[in-house]
């Protein structure tokens, strides 16, 4: 109950895929690009290399018209040799800190969707901008993705109906299902979609949670203790072996499986007795 690696945003679905970005066959594909736009390592040189020459052709014409591409903006050339019509370039920030990386690696994201609108495309694939040589921690690069997506689906009058990011690494989809449970939805969207928001307060976390002693879930309407359990344990293996001792409360001890959970529930997650 209540995938993880997919969300109805707005008119739009947002999906999470364990694959590679340059066997996609949506009609646009994103590329994590550098200034200079002449391909690079990790992504950027898979989709040079895949696209062939044509690529390298039209972004060379950019950059002798218009100068090298700015951090948090973006382009589009032709897909050449891929599955994919269209591949938007777009300049991820190098990680310096939360604070000055942030807006720019939100902006390639919406700045890529916006040439999206404009090229009139229905389904788009984007790769962890950032995320790799670039720096930026996984786990925080994810959250901001996936809430620059989510925003835009929500306030931007869009052609498309499929946004996916395309994960190469175990790593990396892990980090973006856990984002995507954590997107929270407007309290007129949670009923327009049948969702709820619920927060889980950790006590005595294990040792990979310190500094962090919450996490914001979204589930379907009507789903149970049984289902929150579920999705905390395939998606927080460091929890696993807290639950079937835990107790789980939302103003009051709970323990049968089936009670159901309710929009803007507290839940306070307890180590198993003897903290083990």
């Amino acid at each position: 109950m209540g995938s993880l690696n997919k969300r109805c945003i707005g008119k739009s679905d947002l999906v999470i895929r364990l694959g590679d970005i340059t066997r996609q066959d949506t009609d646009a594909i994103v590329n994590a690009a550098n200034p200079g736009l002449r391909g690079g390592g990790g992504v950027d040189g898979a989709i040079h290399r895949a696209a062939g020459g044509v690529i390298d052709r039209e972004c060379r014409a950019y950059i002798a018209e218009h100068g090298p591409l700015p951090p948090g903006k973006a382009m589009w050339t032709t897909g050449g040799n891929l599955r994919a019509k269209y591949v938007i370039h777009t300049v991820g920030p190098i990680y310096c800190s939360d604070e000055e990386s942030e807006p720019i690696l939100r902006s390639a994201y919406w700045e890529s969707l916006q040439v999206a609108k404009h090229l009139g495309i229905e389904t788009i694939s984007f790769p962890a901008i950032s995320a790799g040589v670039y720096g930026y921690p996984l786990d925080k690069a994810a959250r901001v993705a996936l809430t620059a997506i989510a925003d835009y689906l929500r306030k931007e009058d869009t052609s498309l109906r499929l946004v996916e990011m395309v994960c190469f690494t175990d790593a990396s989809y892990t980090a973006f299902r856990r984002a995507l449970a954590s997107v929270q939805m407007p309290d007129k969207e949670r009923d327009a979609k049948s969702e709820i928001a619920v927060t889980v307060r950790l006590f005595a976390a294990p040792r990979e949670f310190l500094g962090q002693n919450e996490i914001e879930l979204s589930l379907p309407r009507g789903a149970k203790l049984a289902d929150l359990t579920e999705m905390l344990s395939a998606n927080y293996p460091g929890l696993g072996k807290y639950l079937p001792y835990s107790k789980l409360a939302v103003n009051h001890i709970l323990s049968a499986p089936n009670t159901v959970l309710h929009d803007c529930d507290k839940i306070a997650l307890l180590p198993p007795i003897g903290g083990g």
